[in-house]
């Protein structure tokens, strides 16, 4: 097998894709259209990217068992199960994790307070209550990440 021909279509595949976390499958997929790798499988894909400099491989715990019916349910809402690579080179910072999970928070936290608006003015108070406990969570939570955004003062 070409090992310099594989790292190069990986490298560039991985560097060119919207989502810089690669599904091993669709880069498995990928190395499938040129003939050279037609017969590559997933396992020695695996081994090849976890043991490579450039790359880096998450997979869930050893200790996790695999569920079937749930990754069927999530391929089918278009989440592809199973271990993903990144390009080391795309792998956010620290800091560039943090801005972004808080600016989930605050869309999450803004629908939050839509949904108690709405609760509100229906009249429901039971929705009012779950929304409102689940509103404070997400202000703490908030809270704590933003003080991850903190210049440290050391």
């Amino acid at each position: 097998m070409n090992l310099e021909r594989m790292t190069s279509k990986c490298v560039t595949y991985c560097s060119e894709v919207a989502n810089p976390l690669v599904p091993v499958k669709t880069l498995l997929r990928h190395l499938h259209e040129d003939e050279t790798f037609r017969d590559l499988a997933q396992e020695d894909l695996l081994d090849f990217l976890r043991h490579h400099e450039q790359f880096t491989v998450i997979e869930k715990d050893q200790e996790e068992e695999d569920d079937p019916e749930q990754e069927a349910e999530l391929e089918a809402l278009g989440f592809i199960a199973g271990p993903r690579v990144i390009l080391d080179t795309r792998r956010p910072t620290p800091a560039q994790l943090v801005q972004t999970i808080s600016g989930q928070m605050t869309r999450m936290t803004d629908a939050l307070y839509r949904a108690l608006a709405d609760a509100t003015e229906s009249g429901d108070g039971e929705a009012q209550a779950q929304v409102s406990e689940i509103l404070t969570r997400a202000e703490q939570l908030q809270m704590k990440i933003e003080e991850g955004l903190k210049p440290s003062s050391d």
